[in-house]
């Protein structure tokens, strides 16, 4: 072996673990630790990678920069990515997948109208694509329809941001129909929960649950646990929206068994603090304070995960108890975690009979400070 190709393979080993790294930290949202990686690793791509490897880095660093908020950079790398996927000679599931990244970098810095218009560009190629593949009876075919069938979801998400409810309920149909042609179980499902979503908005909540328990009998024979525990969180929470405690609680309550039974302490986590809120608003004080206490100790140990709603549910709790130093403290405190993991939905709809309705973490620290003077 020539002393090139050797130090060829040797840096390509390290640009791999580098890759590997980031993904981790990317995965784990921490953008400035990936960004830092994959900026080490361009180093090395530029160098002795191919056009299609540095593509591929390119739009790695698009998507860090889109979920850090700078949007120019990010598009400026995607740009960089289009070009070298043209000149490398990228896939039509390449060049749509860096589209769909331009139209989630949009999407994520509230550019809605310019992520609809990526996301269709997107479309048009795999579509394209489609008539291709399907024609040559290539056996891309499948990769090609599930593309389709999650940007077609994507898109619907999309619509339901704008609010325009019937062409996301419309796209998530076309991407179901779609999905089911092929009988891949979890892209089934994932669009079956989009679709009962946006029901649920729409205030078909019947309809809503209709689609979930059809997903449990596929998830059931399919056998997958994990499947099976979004589910019972996603039906659980449709029945509290319904005032149907009873039920709520017994889908939680088939949810702690088994993220329990799979170690899942992230599930176990959520479910334990919807379980308290449910007792919340149904002023079962001493319940509520339980289970929201278990779920404050388990998300210390897992590094304050959810800690934002966990602190806002206590506050929420020691205020209804008249407490409001402690009130305070916690709400301050979650507030201090919303900003951090960057949470703009941490608006909560709370029970008329308790709090004021859609009444923000925020509203309700002002509120305990007037209360306090």
């Amino acid at each position: 072996m020539s002393v090139k190709r050797f130090e060829f393979e040797q840096q390509m080993k390290v640009y791999e673990e580098l890759i590997k790294k980031g993904e981790y930290h990317e995965l784990n949202n921490r953008y400035e630790q990936a960004l830092s990686i994959y900026l080490n690793a361009e180093k090395i791509v530029k160098k002795y990678g191919s056009k299609i490897e540095r593509g591929n880095l390119a739009f790695r660093k698009g998507k860090v920069l889109a979920k850090k908020g700078k949007l120019k950079d990010a598009l400026d790398a995607f740009k960089t990515s289009l070009k070298f996927f043209k000149k490398g000679g990228g896939t039509a599931l390449q060049i749509a997948r860096i589209w769909e990244g331009i139209g989630d970098a949009y999407k994520v810095n509230r550019k809605i109208e310019n992520a609809m218009n990526a996301y269709q560009e997107a479309l048009k190629i795999l579509e394209n694509e489609k008539e291709r593949v399907v024609y040559t009876h290539s056996h891309l075919t499948t990769q090609i329809l599930e593309a389709i069938a999650l940007l077609l979801n994507k898109i619907g998400k999309t619509y339901r941001i704008l609010k325009d409810l019937d062409s996301a309920l419309e796209k998530c149909r076309e991407s179901l129909k779609i999905a089911l042609d092929t009988k891949k179980p979890p892209l089934i499902l994932k669009i079956r929960s989009t679709i009962s979503s946006i029901l649920l908005e729409k205030e078909q909540a019947n309809l809503a649950l209709e689609y979930l328990m059809k997903s449990l009998d596929i998830v059931k024979k399919e056998k997958d646990p994990s499947y099976l525990l979004n589910l019972y969180r996603e039906i659980a929470n449709i029945y509290k929206i319904e005032r149907n405690t009873k039920q709520a609680l017994n889908y939680y309550r088939k949810g702690v068994k088994l993220a329990e039974k799979l170690n899942d302490k992230k599930n176990l986590t959520i479910i334990l603090d919807e379980i308290g809120f449910l007792y919340l608003q149904g002023n079962k004080r001493k319940k509520a304070l339980e289970f929201l206490e278990k779920s404050y100790d388990l998300a210390q140990s897992i590094n304050q995960f959810h800690f934002d709603y966990i602190l806002y549910h206590l506050g929420i709790l020691y205020s209804l108890n008249k407490d409001h130093e402690k009130a305070y403290e916690y709400l301050m405190e979650s507030l201090k975690f919303a900003k951090k993991n960057d949470n703009k939905g941490l608006l909560i709809a709370v029970s008329y009979t308790h709090l004021r309705a859609h009444e923000t973490s925020l509203h309700l620290v002002c509120r305990l400070l007037l209360e306090k003077k």
